[in-house]
């Protein structure tokens, strides 16, 4: 019974994590950067070391301007991507 309800936990947090990305990534496309940021926030809080999310955060402080920003975001990408074992590394670029 415990496993189940973790189960469903689980997937109802996953779940709202999707439709956070979901939002940033369509609000990103409307050049609505403000809210990209935002919902990429709360994508990143759940999974802090995801270097596309990383990355998706960094180019949104880019196009605000926010250059110091974006490059932290940058850079935190990059070590994320540098923890990823090297056969997923070459389906990156």
């Amino acid at each position: 019974m415990i496993y189940l309800l973790l189960f469903f936990v689980f997937f109802n947090l996953n779940a709202l994590s999707l439709l956070d990305q979901y939002r940033a990534v369509k609000a990103y496309e409307k050049q609505d950067y403000l809210v990209a940021g935002q919902n990429f926030e709360k994508v990143l809080s759940q999974s802090p070391n995801n270097f596309k999310n990383l990355n998706n955060m960094g180019n949104i402080l880019y196009k605000q301007g926010k250059f110091a920003e974006a490059a932290s975001y940058f850079e935190q990408a990059l070590k994320a991507s540098n923890m990823l074992e090297p056969e997923k590394k070459e389906l990156l670029f």
